[in-house]
């Protein structure tokens, strides 16, 4: 059974509950200060992402990387749920101030990833996301952090 964060309250939650949310917020924190070094260190050497239409892995999201602009993220939603007491899968919901290639892609997502833990360290090795339609009464955009 997973634990379901709305709000992202934590509610009680276990040690590896918390740490798999941290490691997301440092993934993303990587990401808005455009850190490859930090994004690398977080992500396992099988890694593979996937969007609508994409499929990438750790080579390909290295060479992308630099045309990737978080401007900021808002998380609204979490549900972690431990597979094996080394692999857990954290779903969240949250919208995100985007664009690659100078392309816009901001709106709300759905994000899916699985966590490994290797010789004592964390790493992403999936992740998906897949955006959400837009609501009547979602805001076009977060505020820049």
């Amino acid at each position: 059974m997973g634990l379901l964060l709305p709000g992202c309250a934590l509610h009680g939650a276990g040690r590896r509950r918390v740490d798999v949310i941290a490691l997301s917020d440092r993934y993303t924190s990587a990401y808005k200060r455009r850190d490859w070094a930090a994004v690398d260190s977080l992500i396992g050497d099988d890694y593979v992402g996937t969007g609508v239409g994409m499929v990438w892995n750790r080579d390909s999201l290295r060479l992308e990387f630099p045309q990737i602009r978080l401007i900021a993220y808002e998380r609204r939603s979490a549900l972690v749920t431990p597979l094996t007491p080394d692999i857990v899968l954290l779903s969240e919901d949250g919208f995100l101030n985007e664009t690659v290639a100078g392309q816009e892609i901001s709106g709300s997502y759905r994000f899916t990833t699985v966590w490994a833990r290797r010789a004592g360290t964390w790493r992403l090795v999936f992740e998906q996301e897949v955006p959400v339609p837009k609501t009547q009464s979602e805001p076009s955009k977060v505020p820049h952090d």
